[in-house]
Order: structure tokens, then sequence, then C-alpha cells
């Protein structure tokens, strides 16, 4: 599904001599990893954006209602760009 989306990972200085593993399967690990991170990020920035818009609603504040609506989501607008 998000093949190849080249996540930057570091490694210590020895790791090409010590390590015997898969480089694909480890690169697809840690692919899978940073998606699974960026999708938790993703829902805690919806919650607290749906949080904040109910606060509003009940209080009747509709300026803070209107800066929740405005609330980004930086990690879904991220996952969107990788499912391009």
């Amino acid at each position: 599904m998000y093949d190849n989306i080249q996540v930057p990972y570091y490694v210590k200085e020895n790791f090409h001599t010590d390590y015997q593993g898969s480089m694909r399967r480890l690169e697809m690990a840690i692919e899978e990893e940073y998606i699974v991170t960026l999708r938790h990020a993703c829902q805690r920035e919806k919650n607290y954006r749906e949080s904040m818009a109910w606060k509003a609603r009940n209080f009747g504040d509709s300026r803070q209602y209107a800066e929740a609506q405005k609330l980004r989501t930086p990690s879904c607008e991220r996952l969107k760009n990788f499912n391009r």
C-alpha cells in the first residue's frame, strides 16, 4: 500500500557489518512503524479538534468553534500524501 515511502532512519556506524538480516525487510518494518505512528498521531489530532469544537458548541462560543474547525491535522495531511 505504501510502497517505498523512503522514511529516513539512522543506524550505528558498524550497522552494515553487524546486521545479518534483509535490508528490504528492515526498511519495510521501519516504514510500517512510521505509518502506524502517523495514524495514531492523526487520530489524536482529530480527537483534539473534535474536543475543542464540542467545548465551543457547549459554551456557545462561535468564535472558538470556528477556530477549532480551522485546526490543522499535519499527521493526517502526511498520510494523505502517501495515499496518492
